[in-house]
């Protein structure tokens, strides 16, 4: 909802200015990614693909991939 319908200039504004509202998109946003993520992770561990999840997860965005333990 936030990000379709709020500029990222708005937001910051909003944060900078320290308006409630600002406070409650980035709640929303925030709460929003959580769910995909754990519906992405739900879905990878039925599968039995929680490593390859793990793996592009974290090569997305850059980040080094940890060690992972096989069951």
């Amino acid at each position: 909802y936030t990000c379709k319908n709020y500029s990222r200039s708005y937001l910051h504004h909003l944060d900078k200015c320290n308006e409630i509202l600002g406070a409650r998109l980035n709640t929303i946003h925030n709460l929003r990614y959580y769910q995909i993520v754990m519906q992405g992770l739900r879905d990878a561990i039925e599968q039995g693909q929680l490593d390859e999840f793990v793996t592009e997860f974290y090569q997305q965005k850059d980040m080094p991939v940890p060690a992972l333990e096989s069951a």
